[in-house]
């Protein structure tokens, strides 16, 4: 569960983004004690608009890039085009991601505090003695959140510093501008293309930290609730779990499982059609970017050598870790159904009853794994990273040797 240095990072993360025009929501939170507390999203209409406003200034760089791409294919520039192909497939991502604020701002907003509702009355009511704010796992979480909001900072600081030394990159509008005029003209040009990039790249990077901590929100969550459910055995006896026996009763099991499964739907379909769209481009990034570090490292500048390795790098460790999660998650949750069989070996007698037992095996068969999917299209489970390593490492091989 999240302690309320986690949330209070997490407000700040918002309205920083607010500002920037990256998301359209503002929140509340609460609760006593040492309870998780009670984490809320509103949607401001004033802030929807100021978002679709920055969606149409992505949209338009995005088409920019696009051209570029074309044009770096006409003139044979193939450093330029792959510099310029880069950043296109970031935009598209961001573009992706942007569609859910501005479109459908209140669905989402709805499924976070669906979700965040159920996880604090969840804690309230099975874990009541655990503090989120002194555990010692919290912590580590919390100092690891602080550092990816540090990262995020000093990348967007790193990318305006980039267009401040060399404007003239082909990624950039002011590469198509006319340099011959006036002195004022052209300094008047670079200030301007300051203040947009900055504000830009305050846009992509504020909503790159605010999804990243919404889903890290649900991830600590949900992976910790789906083992609360399990039967265990042997040596691993009811005092393993963290909470209150009366969870694995015949009363509240069944029950409090198929709410789980109906949060997790509702999150899954707002997340859901992001994961394979965003896992092609994040392959597509790493494929390339590797391209660019290994045949062309000696026609980048040092920044721009800095920028292409942190995306190379952040993109293959963090879909990585997103991959692994998801089929650690999935296996888990089928462990969890498993494991039902078996309330009569684990020695609990409120399971022993033959009814009670003929009664958990009909719903255990009604009750599918809980995965990180798009349903009916997609599921990430454990082979999935290294299907994405395989698709990563062939990718690379192929572009080096069809470009000798």
């Amino acid at each position: 569960m999240e302690s309320k240095r986690f949330y209070e990072m997490y407000s700040i993360s918002l309205r920083i983004s607010n500002y920037f025009g990256g998301s359209p929501f503002m929140c509340e939170f609460g609760g006593a004690g040492h309870y998780s507390p009670s984490f809320r999203l509103i949607v401001s209409p004033k802030l929807v608009k100021k978002c679709a406003s920055r969606f149409g200034i992505v949209f338009g760089h995005t088409a920019f890039l696009a051209a570029q791409t074309y044009f770096s294919v006409k003139r044979h520039d193939l450093s330029g085009l792959c510099f310029a192909t880069l950043f296109l497939s970031m935009g598209m991502n961001l573009l992706t991601t942007m569609t859910f604020f501005v479109f459908f701002p209140q669905e989402y907003a709805d499924a976070i505090n669906l979700q965040n509702n159920f996880f604090y009355q969840y804690q309230k009511k099975w874990i009541p003695l655990h503090n989120t704010n002194s555990s010692r796992l919290n912590k580590i979480a919390d100092f690891i959140t602080y550092l990816t909001c540090i990262s995020c900072g000093l990348t967007q600081l790193l990318c305006f510093i980039h267009f401040c030394i060399f404007p003239n990159t082909v990624i950039y509008l002011t590469s198509i501008g006319c340099y011959e005029f006036h002195v004022w003209y052209t300094l008047g040009i670079r200030v301007t293309g300051a203040v947009f990039y900055f504000h830009f790249f305050g846009v992509a990077y504020s909503l790159i930290l605010v999804y990243i901590l919404a889903a890290k929100t649900y991830i600590t969550f949900i992976y910790h609730i789906v083992t609360d459910f399990r039967c265990l055995t042997g040596s691993r006896k009811e005092k393993s779990h963290r909470t209150m026996h009366a969870l694995r009763s015949p009363t509240f099991l069944p029950i409090e499982y198929r709410s789980l499964e109906l949060v997790h739907r509702i999150t899954v379909s707002q997340y859901g059609p992001i994961i394979p769209i965003t896992e092609a481009l994040c392959g597509y990034i790493i494929i390339l970017g590797a391209f660019m570090l290994i045949r062309h490292s000696r026609e980048l500048d040092k920044t721009a050598f800095g920028i292409v390795t942190m995306w190379v790098t952040s993109m293959l460790l963090l879909f990585t870790w997103i991959l692994r999660f998801g089929g650690i998650f999935f296996t888990g949750s089928k462990k969890t159904i498993n494991s039902w069989k078996y309330w009569r070996e684990s020695g609990n007698v409120i399971w022993n009853s033959t009814s009670t037992l003929k009664y958990m095996k009909q719903f255990s068969k009604s009750c599918r794994p809980l995965a990180i999917e798009f349903p009916g299209y997609y599921r990430i489970s454990n082979v999935s990273v290294l299907k994405f390593w395989q698709g990563a490492i062939r990718g690379v091989v192929r572009v080096l040797l069809a470009f000798k």
